[in-house]
């Protein structure tokens, strides 16, 4: 079984967030945290992962979290 884990931020540059010209465009960063697992059967034959991430949204503009939520994902591949 192998165990990973991934962070990732996505910051905006400040013409996306903080724009007279654009009072409505807001584009929040991003931040990803990851941690999944991955087993393999029969050799290299059949993989089987699964994982969990928490995604954050900041409004930079505001400097608060604005959303966060819970994702899971689940894949299957199989060789020949």
């Amino acid at each position: 079984m192998e165990v990973a884990g991934r962070y990732a931020t996505t910051r905006p540059s400040s013409e996306l967030y903080d724009n007279p010209a654009a009072p409505t465009l807001l584009e929040n960063q991003v931040e990803n945290y990851e941690l999944g697992v991955t087993k393999y059967f029969m050799g290299h034959r059949l993989k089987v992962q699964g994982g969990i991430m928490f995604t954050q949204l900041t409004d930079l503009k505001l400097n608060s979290h604005s959303d966060a939520y819970w994702s899971t994902v689940f894949q299957v591949e199989l060789g020949i």
